[in-house]
């Protein structure tokens, strides 16, 4: 038979004065912190990444649509228009392309303010790592080794 210990020793060992507090509270609360913003700073510049390449990606797919409506536009003007006019088809032609390059205006421009965003909690992410870092240089310095 295994020999395990009690659920009341199991718990009498979490409840230990040394597990709620360890020797070392002050280090692992910094190192806890700074794995912390570590991770959102991780997180951040990923969110970041993501949105350049939605933006890309939307830019490229208006672009394309663009390239189509030109397209379109130049073969009217050139082979329908001087047979028979039409206002109506020309101006939706010009109309659909203004939307488009209006649409690709505020896709940059919403990118723009969403990574401005980001960025902006990227630098106050970063300033307090690096204090969290330095605080933890300061107060517990390790040798060579990397041990204490």
């Amino acid at each position: 038979m295994i020999n395990r210990p009690s659920k009341w020793e199991s718990i009498k060992g979490l409840l230990s004065p040394e597990s709620i507090f360890p020797e070392n509270l002050a280090r692992d609360v910094l190192e806890t912190k700074t794995r912390f913003h570590k991770a959102c700073l991780d997180q951040t510049i990923e969110l970041i990444r993501e949105r350049e390449t939605t933006k890309q990606r939307n830019v490229s797919s208006i672009e394309s649509e663009i390239m189509q409506v030109h397209k379109d536009l130049f073969l009217y003007k050139c082979i329908r228009y001087p047979i028979m006019p039409d206002n109506k088809r020309k101006g939706s032609l010009e109309r659909a392309l203004s939307e488009l390059r209006d649409r690709q205006r505020d896709e940059i421009t919403s990118c723009w303010k969403d990574t401005l965003r980001l960025w902006q909690q990227l630098l106050e992410i970063i300033t307090e790592y690096k204090a969290l870092s330095r605080k933890q240089r300061i107060l517990f310095p390790t040798n060579e080794n990397g041990t204490d």
